[in-house]
């Protein structure tokens, strides 16, 4: 994405911010231990009114489109825990930020708050993370069935990438 270095307009500015404000409340009241607790603390408060136009007025003082973003980045970072920076939703908040961003003026929608999953399995990570599972195995003494690998991919945090074996390679004869 390219960043122009014009100045962000006021309406921009009060666009992001009532779709930052709007999603932050929505995962605020759906789960609320995606937010630091200095976010939460921000949230509560003031009105979303008051809020929305606290962000619009710290994004109006950014000088170009770039060092808006940096800022949006920076507020998003400290509003919401790590754990929850690497997920799809978070990916996609950045994304929506974007769209409104690279959008001119005459084709701007109103673009509405995300939906925020209510299961901790809704929030997997992006696909573009650096984020990986390894499964270590003592392959002396352990088979891993399918079946088996299957459960683990389904219960980890991070999809399976890497499978690593270690033994005695000399003792296992032809079943290296």
């Amino acid at each position: 994405m390219t960043r122009s270095q014009a100045a962000p307009t006021p309406d921009l500015c009060q666009e992001i911010s009532a779709f930052l404000c709007d999603t932050l409340t929505a995962i605020h009241s759906k789960r609320a231990a995606l937010l630091t607790p200095k976010g939460q603390r921000w949230l509560q408060a003031r009105s979303a009114t008051a809020n929305r136009a606290q962000m619009a007025a710290l994004l109006a003082k950014q000088e170009n489109v770039s060092t808006l973003w940096k800022t949006i980045q920076t507020l998003l970072h400290h509003f919401c825990i790590t754990d929850f920076q690497g997920s799809k939703l978070y990916t996609q908040i950045l994304q929506r930020v974007q769209a409104l961003i690279d959008q001119p003026e005459v084709e701007k929608v109103a673009i509405s708050p995300l939906e925020i999953p209510s299961s901790d399995r809704d929030l997997t990570l992006a696909a573009d993370q650096s984020y990986v599972g390894l499964v270590l195995l003592d392959a002396e003494n352990m088979t891993l069935p399918a079946a088996l690998e299957t459960v683990l991919q389904n219960i980890g945090q991070y999809p399976i990438r890497y499978r690593l074996a270690f033994a005695n390679w000399q003792k296992l004869g032809d079943r290296d």
